[in-house]
């Protein structure tokens, strides 16, 4: 018996453990939730991160061309027979059993035609682009976040929709069940009525299999393990005080705020570097090399400081390639086209930044101009459907009347969700297209 209780206890503990996180997951998640889990969790969005430490990286190794590069350098030789020679009739030996060289050695460079200069320059616009990029993707994931944040709400309501006209067909459903039972009715509207019914469930399973979707793309997103419900918490993004400006002022402000558009302008610059770096070969190198040599050989392993011989030397070097096959030429052709390719992308992002801005806020104010349309119809649409209840029950009224008014007020609110939601999706993409977070601070870096 006791070994049985702590089992139970034990069972129940494990339960517990087990139901925590799902507990946990059934806390109302808002936009701000699901952003920050998003930006924490999304493994596309920290693979961008990660290119900053490959920048840093580039910088490093761009500036070492600046620096000088000193080197030791040792050997030791252990001659097992050493090498006779025949001189004058007589034999020679030359060398020792045991001999080693050590040395430093400093290289400087003086002069690359400005190719070290121009390849850190790089580096640093390399890292700036790093930096805009990782701005971009977080906008992007954002965004994308926010629109499945949304279309799951969305999916959230269209179930309701679909659930209440349901009942609403039962309903109608019962009262002519029961007038056909009393002969009042003909057998055309009960037959209509239990159609009508049937038909409404093939929508709301439709629904409902829409919400289930819509969740596992937010719960990918956002981390959220397979099966864990989500509970969703009504929020938007934010809205902007530019929403009233003209397209022309929207479209200078993208210009300076969006991040891509920034790391467009360093990736000209990235190659713009290049075609001095490769034009850096029409010039001569010059570097500086100063060695220390320390050099001794004995008989025994053991070396007297008489064995032991130093030199210091100095060298200054001039290198010109005189003819390389025309690598020169190729290479400066290579990274001119490299530049026009980059300046016409850069050219085509800003027209797609005009693009993407005119079709955000026309499908902003296009949305909300049927939102508006849609306020008070919702509510027009029930009372007919009271109204047309009651001329039906009173015998005034028909069936056709009640069905049509029931159908009037289920398109009414689908209306009504969608153009809503078409309004906070066009803000969130608005947003994107203007270079701002879909939310001014979520609280995660």
């Amino acid at each position: 018996m006791i070994l049985s209780s702590n089992c139970k206890w034990m069972a129940l503990i494990a339960a517990c453990a087990l139901l925590a996180p799902l507990a946990s997951a059934q806390q109302p998640i808002s936009l701000t939730d699901a952003i920050r889990r998003g930006l924490q969790t999304n493994e596309r969005y920290h693979i961008t991160l990660a290119e900053q430490d490959r920048a840093d990286a580039r910088i490093k190794q761009a500036r070492s061309g600046i620096l000088p590069d000193v080197r030791f350098d040792g050997s030791y030789t252990r001659s097992l027979k050493i090498p006779v020679y025949q001189i004058g009739g007589q034999a020679i030996a030359f060398g020792s059993p045991h001999s080693a060289t050590w040395g430093v050695s400093v290289d400087q460079s003086l002069w690359e035609g400005g190719r070290v200069f121009a390849a850190w320059s790089a580096a640093r616009s390399y890292h700036s682009m790093t930096r805009e990029m990782s701005a971009q993707a977080r906008l992007d994931l954002e965004t994308e976040v926010a629109q499945a944040f949304l279309d799951a709400l969305l999916a959230r309501r269209l179930v309701e929709v679909a659930e209440k006209s349901l009942a609403l067909a039962e309903e109608s459903f019962a009262v002519v069940g029961k007038k056909f039972a009393q002969g009042l009715v003909s057998e055309y509207d009960h037959l209509r009525a239990q159609v009508r019914l049937a038909n409404l469930r093939p929508p709301l399973i439709q629904a409902q299999n829409h919400r289930q979707l819509a969740d596992s793309r937010l719960r990918t997103l956002i981390g959220v393990q397979t099966g864990v419900e989500l509970d969703l918490r009504d929020s938007e993004p934010d809205s902007s005080s530019w929403e009233a400006e003209p397209l022309d002022q929207l479209i200078a402000e993208a210009g300076k705020r969006r991040p891509d558009v920034q790391a467009s302008e360093y990736e000209v610059r990235i190659l713009r570097n290049g075609v001095q770096s490769a034009n850096a070969d029409y010039w001569p190198t010059l570097k500086l090399r100063a060695m220390f040599n320390w050099q001794t050989q004995a008989d025994r392993f053991r070396y007297r400081p008489a064995d032991v011989s130093r030199s210091w030397q100095g060298m200054l070097m001039v290198s010109y390639p005189l003819f390389d096959g025309f690598r020169r030429s190729g290479n400066v052709g290579l990274a001119k086209v490299d530049l026009s390719q980059a300046q016409l992308r850069r050219q085509a992002l800003l027209k797609s930044v005009i693009l993407e801005i005119e079709q955000a806020r026309n499908n902003f104010l296009e949305a909300t101009q049927r939102l508006e349309a849609q306020k008070e119809t919702v509510a027009q649409a029930e009372r007919g459907v009271q109204v047309a209840n009651v001329r039906y029950e009173s015998g005034v009224g028909t069936l056709l009347e009640v069905l049509d008014a029931q159908l009037e007020l289920t398109t009414a609110r689908i209306y009504a969700q969608t153009a809503r939601h078409d309004r906070l999706v066009a803000r969130a993409q608005w947003r994107r297209a203007m270079g701002e977070p879909v939310l001014t601070a979520t609280g995660a870096e």
